[in-house]
């Protein structure tokens, strides 16, 4: 390569005006381009992110390339950023199983591998995230009947929701009048494509069971409700109710609506035997909710938040998590622990999962909570650690994980 030419190249480098390199090269013919030239003009091409172009290239010179780690790690950073990401790492390695010791294209190789690996760390947790959020749409409520019943009028569920003191300023009903929403004008959202969304309260019509509530796993947790399997199978007849438009409200707006709603519902279908709770995989007779003990916003503890417990395999190690609070955006709550009496730990659980939902999630990464010992005795000196992380057990979302010290499980 002509000295003179390198050195107006570095200028224009020194100067960011890559483009000028390519036109530069372009106009050489490529039987006159050696080495040297073919290394600049792919380097300049990535720098112009011609990415596309910078393979292809690459590739012409495929065979001389083979044994050069600069074209290896050139056609990497070309790959990488066309989100070929094997692919690029392939590259980049060979490239530094190629250079010799000391050669700076060993460095620039760790540096680029380094952000690829940030890269992928970064993706993972916000594919977790949304995995998470995606479970927090909307929350649906299943009303169960043993036979098909008739549905209220539009008209008197307006009544019951002004009675809640809900103004509603629409309502929409499928021309079949299967399904129908009412939107509260007061409880508004803005989107980017839209302003001014309501809150909208959603009720299907009556619709035969096709497919059983809960799987195998959820059907071993209905602990407030022990005849639940018995009582899921002998209804076959369901009515849906939940909320939409609603996911981006704070958790205690939405938790006092649904707790609205759902006592409005029973009060409109008084032979409803029992309500499924999708979104925590659990069962309450009609009987018991009817009767909820809490008030006011912590009235949602009562049906749509579950306590599970699960015993791991043949060891004495347990689990114990709530099971309902993600579907408000907040984190439930989990222990991973053995020798403790496991009724009080779910009662623990309560007590943390409802604490954080009152005071807006006071509890932070590495902060203790009082702990008790193996007689359940709470003690001053007992402190168990905190610490926000992914759930052991399905579904797939954020938890508080309380590490129980000298009784916890697991990898600690």
């Amino acid at each position: 390569m002509d000295e003179k030419l390198e050195k107006k190249f570095n200028q224009l480098f020194e100067q960011d005006k890559h483009a000028e390199i390519v036109d530069l090269i372009e106009q050489i013919p490529e039987s006159e381009r050696d080495w040297q030239l073919v290394g600049w003009y792919v380097r300049s091409l990535n720098n112009c992110d011609e990415y596309e172009r910078a393979v292809e290239v690459s590739m012409q010179y495929q065979s001389q390339g083979e044994s050069d780690p600069l074209w290896h790690y050139r056609l990497g950073y070309a790959l990488w950023y066309l989100d070929r990401d094997e692919e690029a790492e392939a590259a980049l390695l060979r490239a530094k199983e190629l250079a010799n010791e000391g050669e700076p294209v060993i460095e620039w190789v760790d540096e680029l591998l380094e952000q690829i690996e940030s890269y992928k760390q970064q993706k993972e947790e916000d594919s977790e995230e949304e995995d998470v959020q995606s479970g927090s749409m909307i929350s649906i409520m299943c009303l169960l009947f043993e036979e098909k019943g008739e549905m209220p009028s539009s008209e008197i569920i307006c009544e019951k929701l002004k009675e809640k003191n809900y103004k509603v300023n629409a309502e929409w009903e499928a021309t079949d009048q299967s399904s129908r929403l009412f939107f509260l004008p007061e409880y508004t959202v803005d989107f980017d494509d839209a302003k001014g969304v309501n809150y909208q309260l959603m009720m299907l019509d009556y619709h035969e069971i096709k497919k059983e509530h809960g799987d195998e796993l959820a059907r071993t947790q209905f602990w407030q409700t022990p005849n639940g399997v018995e009582l899921l199978d002998s209804c076959r007849w369901q009515v849906l109710i939940g909320d939409f438009m609603s996911a981006t409200h704070p958790p205690k707006v939405r938790a006092q609506i649904l707790s609205d709603w759902l006592d409005i519902a029973l009060d409109l279908f008084p032979n409803c035997k029992a309500v499924w709770f999708e979104s925590c995989q659990n069962i309450m007779t009609a009987e018991i909710l009817r009767n909820n003990p809490y008030e006011g916003t912590n009235r949602i503890f009562h049906g749509p938040i579950n306590v599970r417990f699960f015993r791991v395999g043949d060891t004495e190690d347990m689990v114990v998590d709530t099971l309902g609070l993600y579907v408000f955006g907040l984190p439930d709550v989990q222990f991973h622990f053995h020798g403790l009496n496991p009724n009080n730990v779910v009662s623990m659980a309560y007590d943390i999962a409802m604490y954080q939902f009152v005071n807006d999630l006071p509890i932070k990464d590495d902060e203790t909570v009082a702990g008790f010992d193996a007689d359940g005795n709470m003690q001053k000196n007992i402190r168990w650690k905190c610490q926000y992380e992914m759930a052991l057990i399905e579904p797939r979302r954020e938890v508080l994980d309380v590490n129980t010290g000298d009784f916890a499980a697991g990898n600690r």
